[in-house]
């Protein structure tokens, strides 16, 4: 019995005020006694405590507020000491249904049979205030049942064992001493006055066992109550095996609630031998694994398995089972395939499947008598229900809501009791076996083009459909209409379908799928574009169907011997960065690939891409100071570091032969140099991540020779016509290119000399590992070529922080001219002073502009050259004309 303080600080508590213990039932013990000089319980005090159950008011209480004790479920009885207080509204609104108010006999302003809307008496009949068991004990052990329990007259006890009386036990307590087997079982007491009897609740008095598992004795055998550890520490981890015996004696029931833990754990394993089940026997335990239950088992009780969401695959009820109750496999989300409920069911439960999203068919026996509410909602994935026999009597509400979209009930031929189109709101189909009514025709196609095969069936229910290939299944291939979009050789043979419903199975014709070598070879892999290391092995590839031959090229140069699928380097060098392509061979025409770009990383060279290379680790070879380059690359100490406008820091370098790899010191500008076939210093500058590679293209490369147009004493340059490739860019990357003339460098420039003021360039690739480049800066490039290709190839870059410039795009010859960033992406390019003009007639191939801007620009002399209009169109990967959606200006 709980009882307040008195006293608090010294002082008397002489009220109790609004909602101080609302919804704090953990404060409150279930008999409650508000001390005496209490005078007035506020609003709300005590509402929402429902483990209260007796509450006591002293004679000094005046007023109660209103809902003082509101949605107290549990609360069965309040006693008052004194005269009737002043009540507010729904004082005890929510109480228990036995509710009632006790008075003692003769106190002031109470009425009966009721006080306001509540019970009042000065009499009561029974009431269970509080229950307690051992609940378990070893044999020889003892057990203890205790109650308390309020009524007046004063009640009596009678304590009971599986219903029976237990002579002399007529207390509030029961004690076993010396406990044996024969004493497990169940419990309970009765309790009585001359107003009334109540039971209480049943309690279970188990055995420990010598393993991990209490259990109570019936006769000769034993059921299973629980475990002998806190079962949240029990050794679950290998999954719940059930013993077959245990105390000597075969186990033949699992007990009610014996392993409803919210636990995660292994398979469960049911011994044969088990027959009973009881409720949530294991309800909501966290199983895993299939769940077979043994074939002896002849009841299952209310929710055993409800809400044990592990189970997986399909569930055999055994065939002894007659009833499957309420709740019983509800939300076993992981079962799994077709459900067949044995011939001797007669009722299915309320919610007994609810959930079961995994099921697919369920198919009811002949005997099925009853189906009540909600048995199958929610089950999602239930496309039938197959009725074997008449219609059951009892069918109740929503007892197939929530399943598939095509569900329908389908029953036998002269079954009783169904109707169509629709019984109780659901499609109802009397069934059928299958037939084909539109049979598949061979087909005939070239490799990597498309076949179908296509079959119409009818039946009830809806037949399944298998595809086979020379008598074999297609894994997959169930729909009526078998696509196959890539067609190879080897998929050549006999089709057929196999149809199939619970009535039988119809075969299609076999037909016959001939595959053609295609014409003209069709590529279906090829090498990205990327950046190899200087010195290491690399290598190329092309996988096609219906090649015959194979020429590799590089900037449209035939490569001599390259003619396999593969292209290998032992030691890649600067000379071998640039556009590589593949020709293949047909019967009947060729295919060439899509550029691939090859760009070179300086051997030492460490990049900041830390997915490509890893951070040194003790012992590892130290890289070599910069600068970073390779191949036919020069410079000089006073070339280092040397001062620019702007306060930035630039390394110089030269190109000394027909190719040279260069990268940039963190924060500095690294410029290599060489001389165009115009004469013209060119300039390529780059800062940030990545390294460049300039390629004089073979037969236009001579030097290294003065500079005659320049005052540039002692300082000899390569002359040529350059492709250039700018590989492991980043984000951060800055790329120009430009010629030195008299506006942007007049120091090293002679009078009289008429420079062309443009750079003669064919091509520059760039490769970016993070798809973003910081900028690029090539409104003073001409990119022409009559092989090969020309303009500006990056295939990885999808954004650039600014707007890209570039004077022009010439193509001439066979040169294929592009402007070409990542599909997808969002680059905003703008043509400073030419109009796109192509010698060659040929349309730009472009990719992932956002907008092309046909502006003005200035060469290196200062000389304006106007904005045009666009004399070219620009053409898509899918070959649409982009044209006019991306071009403005002039």
């Amino acid at each position: 019995m709980g009882r307040f303080r008195r006293r608090f600080g010294g002082r008397a508590v002489v009220a109790i005020g609004p909602a101080v213990f609302k919804n704090r039932s953990s404060y409150l013990a279930a008999q409650t006694m508000i001390p005496a000089g209490v005078t007035a319980i506020g609003d709300e005090a005590f509402s929402g405590c429902d483990g209260l159950v007796v509450v006591s008011f002293p004679a000094s209480i005046v007023t109660i507020g209103n809902s003082a004790f509101a949605d107290c479920p549990t609360l069965k009885v309040a006693l008052f000491e004194g005269a009737a207080p002043t009540i507010g509204d729904a004082v005890f609104a929510g109480a228990a249904e036995a509710f009632a108010i006790r008075h003692k006999s003769g106190a002031s302003g109470f009425t009966a049979p009721h006080w306001f809307e509540y019970k009042c008496r000065d009499q009561l009949a029974p009431t269970i205030v509080t229950q307690w068991s051992t609940g378990r004990t070893g044999e020889g052990g003892s057990a203890e049942f205790r109650v308390t329990a309020l009524g007046f007259p004063a009640p009596s006890f009678q304590w009971q064992k599986e219903g029976v009386d237990l002579p002399g036990e007529t207390g509030p307590t029961l004690t076993l001493t010396n406990v044996r087997a024969e004493q497990t079982g169940h419990y309970r007491v009765v309790v009585s006055n001359s107003l009334g009897t109540v039971a209480g609740d049943t309690a279970t008095l188990s055995l420990f066992s010598d393993g991990l598992f209490t259990y109570i004795v019936n006769g000769d055998s034993a059921t299973i109550t629980g475990c002998t550890l806190n079962p949240f520490s029990f050794p679950y981890e290998l999954g719940l095996a059930i013993p077959a015996n245990i105390g000597g004696r075969p186990v033949k029931a699992i007990g009610p609630h014996s392993f409803t833990y919210p636990l995660e754990t292994g398979p469960l394993s049911i011994p044969a031998g088990v027959t009973t089940i009881g409720e949530y026997a294991f309800g909501g335990l966290g199983v895993s694994g299939e769940l077979t239950l043994p074939s002896s088992v002849t009841t299952i009780g209310r929710g055993a398995f409800g809400y044990c969401r592990g189970f997986s695959g399909p569930l055999m009820i055994p065939g002894g089972v007659s009833i499957i109750e309420d709740n019983t496999f509800q939300c076993c989300a992981g079962l799994t395939g077709d459900l067949m409920i044995p011939g001797g069911v007669t009722s299915i439960g309320d919610s007994a499947f609810a959930g079961c999203s995994g099921l697919t068919i369920a198919t009811f026996p002949a005997g099925i008598r009853a189906i009540r509410d909600r048995a199958f909602e929610n089950c999602t994935a239930t496309r039938s229900a197959h009725f074997l026999g008449d219609a059951p009597e009892t069918f109740g509400d929503a007892v197939f809501a929530g399943t598939a979209a095509d569900f329908a009930v389908y029953y036998r031929r002269g079954a009783a009791g169904f109707t169509t189109p629709l019984w109780h709101g659901y499609p109802c189909v009397e069934e059928s076996a299958p037939s084909i009514r539109t049979q598949p025709v061979d087909q005939e196609v070239v490799e990597c083009g498309a076949a179908r095969f296509t079959v119409a069936v009818a039946g009830g229910p809806a037949p399944t459909i298998q595809w086979q290939r020379n008598g074999a299944d297609l894994p997959g291939e169930t729909r009526p209409t078998l696509s196959l979009p890539y067609v190879q050789a080897t998929q050549a043979g006999s089709y057929r379908a196999v149809v199939s419903n619970s009535l039988g199975t119809a075969v299609s014709t076999s037909v016959l799928l001939a595959v053609n070598p295609t014409p003209v070879p069709i590529i279906e892999e090829v090498t990205e574009d990327g950046w190899r290391f200087e010195g290491y092995p690399a290598s190329l590839s092309v996988r096609a169907v219906g090649a015959k031959g194979y020429q590799w090229c590089r900037n449209g140069r035939p490569i001599s011997g390259a003619t396999g699928s593969t292209l290998t380097w032992a030691a890649l060098s600067p000379s071998d960065a640039g556009f590589y392509d593949c020709v293949l061979t047909g019967l009947s025409g060729n295919t060439i690939s899509a550029p691939i770009l090859v760009g070179l990383w300086p051997n030492g060279r460490v990049s900041v891409c830390s997915m490509m290379f890893p951070p040194l680790q003790p012992g590892d070879a130290i890289p070599p100071e910069p600068p970073y380059t390779a191949g036919s690359v020069t410079t000089k100490p006073e070339w280092q570091n040397m001062a620019g406008p702007e306060g930035k820091v630039y390394d110089q370098f030269l190109l000394t032969g027909l190719a040279g790899t260069f990268s940039a010191d963190y924060g500095q500008i690294a410029r290599l140099s060489f001389l165009d076939l115009n004469g013209s210093i060119v300039q390529v500058e780059l800062s940030g991540q990545g390294a460049i590679t300039v390629v004089l293209e073979e037969g236009s490369a001579t030097g290294p020779t003065a500079p005659v147009l320049y005052a540039q004493a002692g300082v000899q340059y390569m002359k040529g016509k350059a492709t250039i490739v700018l590989a492991g860019a980043d984000e951060t990357t800055h790329f120009t290119i430009y010629s030195v003339g008299t506006a942007n460098n007049p120091g090293v420039t002679l009078p009289g000399v008429v420079y062309d003021g443009w750079v003669d360039v064919s091509a520059a690739g760039i490769v970016s590992w993070d798809r973003k480049l910081g900028g690029i800066h090539l409104g003073n490039a001409d990119f022409n070529s009559s092989l090969g290709y020309t303009g500006i190839y990056a295939p990885t870059v999808a954004s650039v922080g600014g707007v890209v410039v570039v004077h022009g795009i010439n193509s001439s010859g066979s040169a294929l001219p592009y402007l070409h960033f990542a599909p997808g992406g969002a680059v905003q390019v703008k043509i400073a002073g030419s109009s796109l003009y192509q010698a060659s007639g040929d349309s730009i191939s472009t990719a992932g502009l956002a907008g092309v801007q046909m502006g003005a620009g200035q060469d290196s002399c200062g000389r304006p050259a106007p904005a045009a209009w666009i004399r070219t169109r620009l053409i898509d990967p899918d070959g649409t004309d982009v044209t006019a959606a991306v071009v403005t200006g002039p």
